[in-house]
């Protein structure tokens, strides 16, 4: 799971001006934290995320989630996630063979 910086308009420059709970959604508003607190604000993002998805189960209700806050035109960030998803592909591959 990535959470996409543009898309839910968190970067460090739009919550500098913007309240996310102006938002019509619901979701957003319940937010009680400090607006203009760049990790208050992605950390309930993430986890507001987080519990959409657990909400949805399915075939994969007790998979572990992964969050990650990127932009796609940084490429550091790109690759830290990269380098993240390699390391939990071979954590997997290892714990199935018991390694």
């Amino acid at each position: 799971m990535h959470l996409k910086k543009p898309l839910l308009c968190c970067t460090q420059e739009k919550i500098a001006t913007r309240n996310i709970t102006d938002s019509t959604c619901l979701e957003l508003k319940s937010f009680q934290g400090n607006c203009r607190d760049y990790k208050e604000t992605t950390d309930f993002l993430k986890q507001l995320f987080i519990g959409k998805k657990k909400q949805q189960g399915g075939d994969r209700a007790g998979a572990k989630i992964h969050c990650h806050l990127t932009c796609a035109t940084n490429k550091d960030l790109v690759n830290q996630v990269f380098n993240a998803v390699k390391e939990i592909i071979v954590q997997a591959a290892m714990n199935e063979l018991q390694c």
